[in-house]
């Protein structure tokens, strides 16, 4: 997630962190920085960075990267501050899992950001660290170099069978959707409509539209996080109503099957 350009590259070697709190509704307040604290800052203002714990982040009511670099910005903490970036901790607490899953982090719609700020993804425990170190009372002028690192995630969803994988997966996604509008289009016209091959198709129509084509993976707000979960469910329900048409279905068969049987011994 580290953003390299020509402005960051001209200050990479002198970026200072800095700490922000984080009010109730993911607004904030500078606590430190050149305005005021002028005596902790050497190098030039640009070269400020935000350090930020994501558990804070959450404790605070933000949802994800974007909605915490929107916020700053339509704050003007960032124009105000002269911040140059963010340094976010990543959501996963461990050391031993790999950070930067697109599942699993709360990246949000990033790309799509009114903020100009480069933003950087780090383990939690390096992020910890380094607040710790920049909040004690008597801490010295303290600087950092960032180091941009592809990792995993990264060459996993930058990788041509990845994003293969992606539009195909939407491809399937948009003709099953076509495909279930069908079958209940035939239903409607012979008039069973309320029963449980109805409420399964509107199920899975739900969870496709849903994950398929509105991404509410990239949306930066609370309601994003609710649909994420109410369609999971739903999507758990269609399989759930399918499993159990099934095993209907093979039940049938097998007594019927169980009946041939028994008549053609008598």
């Amino acid at each position: 997630m580290y953003q390299h350009d020509s402005q960051s590259a001209a200050t990479a070697d002198a970026l200072v962190p800095m700490h922000l709190q984080i009010s109730q509704n993911c607004a904030f307040e500078a606590d430190s920085g050149p305005e005021n604290n002028p005596d902790a800052v050497t190098p030039s203002v640009s070269s400020l960075v935000a350090v930020v714990s994501w558990d804070e982040a959450i404790a605070a009511g933000c949802y994800s990267y974007a909605q915490f670099a929107q916020n700053l910005h339509e704050a003007g903490i960032d124009s105000r501050l002269g911040l140059h970036g963010i340094i976010f901790g990543s959501a996963i607490e461990s050391d031993d899992v790999h950070f930067g899953s697109p599942v699993v982090e709360p990246y949000g719609d990033i790309t799509h950001t009114d903020s100009k700020l480069f933003m950087t993804l780090t383990s939690a425990s390096t992020v910890r660290l380094l607040l710790s170190d920049i909040t004690r009372p008597s801490a010295d002028n303290i600087t950092l170099q960032l180091m941009q690192e592809p990792g995993p995630w990264n060459k996993l969803t930058q990788a041509t069978g990845f994003k293969a994988q992606k539009y195909s997966f939407l491809a399937v996604s948009i003709i099953l959707i076509l495909y279930t509008f069908w079958e209940i289009g035939l239903m409607l016209c012979t008039l069973t409509v309320w029963n449980r091959r109805m409420l399964m198709y509107l199920a899975a129509i739900g969870y496709l539209v849903v994950f398929a084509l509105l991404h509410p993976y990239n949306i930066n707000n609370r309601a994003s996080q609710m649909t994420i979960y109410v369609f999971w469910i739903i999507g758990y329900l269609s399989f759930t109503l399918f499993i159990i048409a099934w095993g209907s279905m093979v039940e049938k068969i097998h007594t019927r099957m169980v009946i041939i049987l028994k008549h053609h011994r008598k």
